[in-house]
């Protein structure tokens, strides 16, 4: 084959399907022909002269290209079933070919000009194992859900997680609800603050008492938190949790696990509230009833100091 180009830039397809820069291509190439088939690289040339610019009158107007004056063009011989050829170039039975050069065709008269049209021709790959597969998508949710764990871990704030259980022998089986409730566990978790930012420590007062900023919404990573209760365990409602940073105690009023990347479960989304003592919730171990009262009367004596 030995067409020459001017334009160093333009994109020619090779015979495997891949777009490559004129500049790059190499002797003993192998590309695709305007009819399918190969065409081997055994010349390249650097000339200079004028530069045309191709653009198909019928249906593939959009599809222009720069070839030089010694370009070889593809054309085909409109005819009887020119239609037919158009619509489906395989179909070949009708279709008579010319290979042209610029030059020899910018010399023909006009009717014969209009006779020839340039055509695309359907081009049949041979099938390939596919490396991309769009479906799987398991390494990258597992690869961000240790990513949120990592973070959650190293950045997140230390507080004092008390786990609340509800009594089985305390389910109401009329309102469907239980009324006995348990703390069963004490750990020193890490919690995300979202944006780090913290609520205002200012008081509110009003008619309960004193009360805190609301809402308070965290963040605690899934995985990490399974890690240290227990494969499947999630923060429950009435859960407590303390803030040695800011000195506060509160319980959880609503929990849900927000699903992130792809859908997946990543973290949990935690809502606070201010903690309050309920009749109705025992401590197994009394060292957290303790502990807990100790923290409680500790703010309350600190609130009232002048």
């Amino acid at each position: 084959m030995n067409e020459n180009f001017i334009n160093k830039d333009q994109k020619i397809i090779l015979f495997n399907g891949r777009l490559c820069s004129m500049e790059d291509i190499k002797l003993d190439d192998v590309l695709m022909g305007p009819d399918g088939l190969k065409r081997k690289v055994v010349h390249k040339a650097k000339n200079f002269g004028r530069l045309y610019k191709v653009i198909p009158q019928n249906k593939y107007k959009d599809f222009g290209y720069f070839a030089d004056e010694d370009q070889i063009l593809f054309l085909r011989k409109e005819g009887k079933h020119s239609n037919d050829v158009l619509e489906d170039p395989r179909n070949n039975d009708f279709m008579e070919t010319v290979e042209i050069s610029v030059k020899d065709y910018l010399k023909l008269e006009p009717w014969p000009k209009r006779q020839l049209q340039i055509y695309k021709t359907y081009i049949d790959f041979p099938l390939r194992d596919i490396t991309f597969k769009p479906y799987d998508v398991n390494r990258g949710i597992n690869l961000y859900q240790d990513l949120s764990k990592v973070v959650n871990n190293v950045f997140g704030h230390e507080v004092v997680y008390y786990s609340v259980q509800p009594q089985g022998r305390g389910k109401d089986v009329v309102i469907k609800e239980y009324t006995l409730f348990d703390v069963v566990d004490e750990q020193c978790v890490k919690v995300m603050v979202p944006n780090n930012q913290f609520p205002d420590a200012a008081i509110n007062f009003d008619s309960w008492g004193l009360n805190f900023q609301q809402p308070f919404e965290i963040h605690i990573d899934r995985k990490y938190f399974e890690s240290i209760f227990g494969k499947g365990s999630q923060p429950r409602k009435r859960d407590i949790i303390y803030f040695p940073l800011t000195n506060r105690i509160y319980e959880i009023n609503s929990t849900y696990l927000f699903r992130d990347f792809m859908y997946s479960p990543v973290y949990f989304k935690i809502e606070l509230k201010k903690y309050s003592q309920k009749s109705n919730t025992y401590f197994r171990d009394p060292a957290y009833k303790e502990e807990l009262d100790g923290i409680a009367e500790g703010i309350s004596l600190f609130r009232k100091a002048p």
